[in-house]
């Protein structure tokens, strides 16, 4: 087997969920800008973030994300050296209000624990993808 590792730039790095890839300083800095969100930005009782989030993969993900883009907004704003650029206004229509929209919406189970006591994920069924669906005469790349 061929190694896919070049020895100038190194190995590739490899796509992985943000919660699996996190670390315990990740998710202290991502718990302590969610509870800035959930506490200090006045959200109405429609885009509450409950407090149990950390239990939710997919609410995980997208407050990963929304973290993301957010620190990338304040750093571009800071480096124009100017206060509320468009793209700083426009963060909360682009990114703000559709996350909150989406993990606050019955897509997610936390959506039931606003209305009742949390509400753990359903257990996911463990089967993979039937690969024998896959159109005829497809081939795959090797190494």
């Amino acid at each position: 087997m061929r190694s896919r590792c070049d020895p100038e730039y190194g190995c590739p790095l490899l796509p992985a969920w943000w919660s699996t890839r996190a670390d315990g300083d990740n998710w202290d800095e991502l718990a302590g800008w969610v509870d800035t969100l959930r506490l200090s930005t006045s959200l109405n009782d429609k885009h509450v973030v409950a407090e149990c989030w950390p239990a939710h993969r997919g609410v995980v993900e997208e407050l990963a994300a929304l973290h993301t883009a957010w620190k990338q907004t304040v750093i571009t704003d800071a480096q124009t050296r100017k206060a509320g650029t468009a793209a700083y206004t426009a963060r909360f229509e682009r990114w703000l209000w559709p996350c909150l929209e989406r993990i606050t919406s019955p897509r997610y189970t936390m959506a039931d624990c606003l209305r009742r006591a949390h509400r753990p994920d359903p257990v996911p069924i463990d089967l993979p993808t039937d690969r024998s669906l896959f159109p005829p005469g497809l081939t795959r790349r090797r190494d």
